[in-house]
């Protein structure tokens, strides 16, 4: 039986431009190389709980499937290892990156993510520099 609901694709749900919605990745706790697990949250950045935010180069390179919101979702090798990396054993993390946080198929909604990235950054908890 697969591990993943039947869909070619994630569908976003749409942000609220107006509340200054953002997307924060609730990183599902697990060890090993069980399959990565994450559901996406949207919240107004002025009522965000603590996150963390990942900065990283992307780099291109073979795409590698997650379980996101129970769909198979496909992230960049580099984000892959990230993941994998920050995810604690025993407790889900809260985290923000740009490539799964940002819908990357809606040109409107990067433009103004991508604006917003400066504040985004100055409310997480913490920066995590990937390199």
């Amino acid at each position: 039986m697969s591990r993943f609901k039947n869909s070619s694709t994630y569908q976003y749900h749409q942000l609220d431009h107006m509340t200054s919605e953002i997307r924060l990745l609730k990183l599902h706790a697990g060890d090993g190389w069980n399959i990565l697990k994450a559901d996406l949250i949207s919240v107004s950045i002025s009522e965000a709980p603590p996150f963390e935010a990942i900065s990283y180069r992307w780099a291109s390179g073979e795409d590698v499937p997650i379980l996101l919101d129970n769909y198979r979702f496909l992230v960049s090798g580099e984000v892959h290892e990230i993941l994998r990396t920050l995810r604690y054993q025993h407790e889900d993390r809260l985290l923000w990156l740009d490539s799964i946080c940002i819908d990357q198929n809606n040109i409107n909604e990067k433009e103004w993510q991508i604006e917003f990235m400066t504040q985004i950054y100055g409310t997480c908890t913490r920066v995590i520099g990937w390199i």
